[in-house]
């Protein structure tokens, strides 16, 4: 007898997305409790001094084939910068003022609005279907 039902197994990357949305979705909570034993400027610069050592010494010990263009550099620093300089503080203060709930809301919009932000650029085709839901179908490349 065979089964109708269809079973799908979950790849190394299905697990990753998990603990990413998992992260992200915990984020502002982790943030608010961190706020009780340290003031938002320090944690924002632990924030970012732990992770750039970490990824340093991937680097320097893991890849030593990694190389990067003038170009590359030139686009990660703007990267880097607009979102320590800009997202960061807004996010990290926001939070101190906001509840959980509501910062996590609000940063659940940032997809809807990166889609928007790149039809609007001329980045990317917005797909009707994507936009009313529809899964692999939010937008494609405008290239």
């Amino acid at each position: 007898m065979k089964s109708n039902s269809s079973h799908v197994a979950l790849g190394w990357i299905d697990l990753a997305l998990i603990g990413v949305v998992t992260i992200w979705g915990v984020n502002a909570i982790v943030v608010k409790l961190a706020y009780a034993q340290i003031e938002p400027v320090a944690f924002m610069a632990l924030r970012f001094i732990i992770p750039l050592i970490l990824f340093a010494l991937i680097l320097l010990f893991w890849d030593r084939s990694f190389t990067l263009t003038r170009r590359d550099w030139v686009w990660l620093a703007g990267a880097g910068l607009a979102g320590t300089t800009f997202y960061q503080p807004f996010y990290l203060f926001g939070l101190r003022y906001s509840d959980a709930s509501d910062a996590a809301l609000i940063g659940a919009t940032i997809p809807a609005f990166v889609a928007i932000i790149s039809g609007l650029a001329g980045r990317a085709r917005l797909a009707p279907r994507g936009l009313a839901g529809h899964r692999n179908r939010v937008c494609r490349s405008a290239r």
